[in-house]
């Protein structure tokens, strides 16, 4: 999400994503747009398309890959198949 709103949003210089590890862990991350400036819209439409490209084709290979377990045998302790 942070990606594609620095896409969309070049007036936009900095984004956070932050994590909670647990046990009283945590990180942090400070991003810095790349777009950061530009005025043109039509790059920021570009970035965006190739990151909706890019999520449909992630999608389609999760999608490929939970087929596959579906054929794996799966067992828990104390069964048996």
């Amino acid at each position: 999400q942070l990606a594609r709103q620095f896409a969309e949003r070049p007036d936009v210089r900095y984004g956070i994503t932050t994590m909670c590890v647990g046990l009283g862990m945590g990180g942090t991350v400070i991003w810095e747009n790349p777009h950061y400036g530009s005025d043109s819209e039509n790059d920021a439409a570009e970035v965006a398309s190739r990151l909706t490209d890019s999520a449909a084709d992630s999608a389609a290979d999760n999608a490929a890959d939970s087929a596959a377990a579906d054929q794996i045998p799966h067992t828990t302790a104390g069964s048996s198949l």
